[in-house]
């Protein structure tokens, strides 16, 4: 999917810019984190802490390793920031209906898995445990049915990938034993 975004654009503007996209978007999600965090109740002070712990985590200087997330433009960054608006809609008191929290969780979770392999995992290894810690089956629904839109639409062609996907995970974990 993420992919088929960026095809919009010219190649020409690709290659002039990439390196302004990712920290635009970045900043630009951080400054949603403040103003949601504002619109749930927190006081400035806590909501500057929300910004600041989404900017200062460990996370930001991934450009010193594999996969650099601030200095390329890549699909990893829109993984991420999707997996973050995911839990957001099917988390947090948003005062949306259920179903809709559902419905936008799913939008979310079927772009994630369609342009991210790091968003695949995160989603299916984090959305269990966050269901369970927080005691709430929207996340859960929300994947499953962000999995089935998926399914049809891909006509199976992603159930084929996650299946390779998650035997690479096998064999990398017992390759690390």
């Amino acid at each position: 999917m993420w992919h088929w975004f960026i095809g919009f654009l010219s190649l020409s503007f690709v290659s002039r810019y990439q390196k302004l996209f990712n920290p635009f978007i970045d900043a630009v999600f951080a400054v949603c984190i403040y103003f949601l965090a504002i619109k749930l109740g927190f006081e400035r002070e806590d909501a500057l802490l929300s910004f600041c712990l989404y900017v200062f985590t460990p996370i930001w200087f991934s450009r010193l390793s594999i996969g650099p997330r601030t200095s390329s433009f890549t699909p990893r960054l829109s993984g991420e920031i999707f997996t973050n608006v995911f839990f957001c809609v099917t988390i947090l008191p948003i005062g949306a209906p259920s179903w809709m929290s559902i419905l936008l969780g799913s939008v979310c979770c079927f772009y994630v898995l369609s342009s991210s392999k790091f968003g695949v995992q995160a989603l299916l290894f984090l959305t269990p445990l966050v269901s369970l810690f927080s005691y709430s089956v929207l996340p859960i629904y929300s994947l499953i049915l962000g999995i089935f839109f998926l399914s049809i639409i891909s006509k199976g062609a992603f159930l084929n990938s996650l299946k390779q996907q998650l035997g690479h995970l096998r064999w990398y974990f017992s390759k690390n034993l």
